[in-house]
């Protein structure tokens, strides 16, 4: 199990990355710029740090972040086009309807 966001993996060429089910207590701390599909289920963040680490993928069009408890998703999405937030804790469907405001 990874703890340690894999910083050595920015430097690849990688379109996509899947660090599911791992206990990640760290965000990136430099940009994945040809990442295109992030998949981060079950990782143990909330959504604020899923916006925080947002901000490292300048070119993610894709983000599966399933089963990770979130009850709410105000962040900014960037340019994603694509989400899997499955199995989350969302009660209310105002906190799904403001996706539709993401630009694609």
């Amino acid at each position: 199990m990874i703890e340690t966001f894999p910083m050595a993996l920015a430097t690849l060429p990688l379109s996509t990355l899947l660090l599911s089910q791992n206990q990640l207590k760290t965000i990136p701390n430099a940009p994945f710029e040809t990442l295109k599909t992030l998949v981060l289920n079950g990782v143990g963040w909330d959504i604020q740090k899923l916006g925080s680490a947002l901000a490292f993928f300048p070119n993610l069009k894709e983000i599966h972040f399933r089963d990770n408890n979130v009850t709410d998703l105000d962040i900014n999405w960037g340019n994603i086009e694509v989400i899997n937030i499955a199995g989350n804790k969302l009660t209310k469907w105002s906190q799904v309807q403001h996706l539709g405001k993401i630009q694609t």
